[in-house]
């Protein structure tokens, strides 16, 4: 992804525990996210409101299965 960035941040993940490991790399995205929205509050603003609306619409990778289409349960229990 930096082949094709105008400029990029590197940061270290080496930690001896996984969550620790990626807490310097979420501080920096999350630095840099504020950092557009304060840039561009308006544009930022109606990218969320759209995005809001597509969540609160419904789940569109998401659908309640059919009740009529379950599959009967396998009785896996023993002889008796």
């Amino acid at each position: 992804m930096a082949r094709y960035c105008d400029s990029y941040v590197t940061v270290s993940i080496e930690s001896s525990s996984i969550p620790g490991s990626y807490v310097a790399a979420m501080a920096a995205l999350n630095t840099i996210i504020v950092a557009y929205i304060h840039r561009a509050p308006k544009r930022s603003l109606a990218a969320l409101q759209q995005t809001e609306q597509q969540y609160t619409s419904g789940a569109p990778w998401f659908q309640e299965p059919d009740p009529a289409a379950r599959v009967p349960a396998i009785n896996q229990g023993g002889t008796g």
